[in-house]
């Protein structure tokens, strides 16, 4: 049911952008074909790029129960990555057939020979989801509470990913800013190597910023944990 629901939110604005696309004469920056193959690809990529262990973590070293990973020969990182990539194949398996029916209903087609790219920069955006999600879930060892900071980060996460709105149909300026903004190398990124929007120049550069992004998102993992580990002092074991 949480995979499904994950899935409505793309199928919903397929819906209605596919209703705009036809009711204003071609005239967005994106073919139909564009406009289906995105929201479809972004039923996967939504799925493949998530995390949510934090909160659970988060409670964990409200707790002092994370005292028991830490006795443990691997680390908390290798627990949740293990975690992680468990329920996201099961999650995936589940997503096949909702993804089958809705490219019945709107079939599109997409560059085959862009799939390795697309590959590439899918497993860069789900390794950056992973951290920054470890990096705010790290909060908790100075928050009673940072629910709030999760919140914080899907504000302009949902604003500036491409989750509801595809930045091509931004305006200019506000596309523009999004282009080195992390949230797009998230989500809209992956989808747009693989739907061809790109030219290569724009290609490759999108992939040297994700790639600064992602030693940035490496960088803020590490500290925020190795700095939380040494105030960490297991008041609730």
């Amino acid at each position: 049911m949480f995979t499904i629901s994950n899935a409505s939110n793309p199928i919903i604005s397929l819906i209605v952008w596919s209703t705009i696309l036809h009711g204003s004469g071609n005239s967005l920056p994106m073919s139909q074909n564009q406009i289906f193959s995105y929201f479809i690809i972004l039923i996967f990529v939504n799925i493949a790029t998530s995390a949510w262990g934090g909160l659970f973590v988060s409670q964990d070293i409200r707790l002092g129960n994370i005292s028991k990973l830490l006795l443990k020969p691997t680390s908390v990182f290798y627990e949740q990555l293990g975690n992680n990539i468990s329920e996201k194949i099961f999650k995936l398996i589940y997503l096949i057939p909702v993804i089958v029916v809705v490219y019945y209903f709107y079939p599109f087609s997409v560059s085959l020979n862009l799939v390795p790219l697309f590959v590439v920069s899918l497993l860069i955006s789900a390794s950056m989801g992973f951290l920054v999600d470890l990096i705010i879930t790290a909060s908790a060892f100075w928050l009673d509470d940072n629910g709030a900071v999760f919140q914080l980060f899907d504000i302009p996460m949902f604003f500036f990913s491409g989750i509801i709105i595809p930045l091509a149909v931004m305006p200019e300026l506000v596309r523009n800013f999004t282009y080195y903004l992390p949230f797009r190398y998230f989500i809209s990124f992956p989808i747009e190597v693989l739907t061809g929007a790109l030219t290569n120049q724009e290609m490759w550069t999108g992939f040297l910023i994700q790639l600064i992004w992602f030693a940035v998102v490496i960088f803020g993992y590490k500290l925020s944990w190795k700095m939380g580990f040494r105030v960490y002092s297991a008041s609730g074991a």
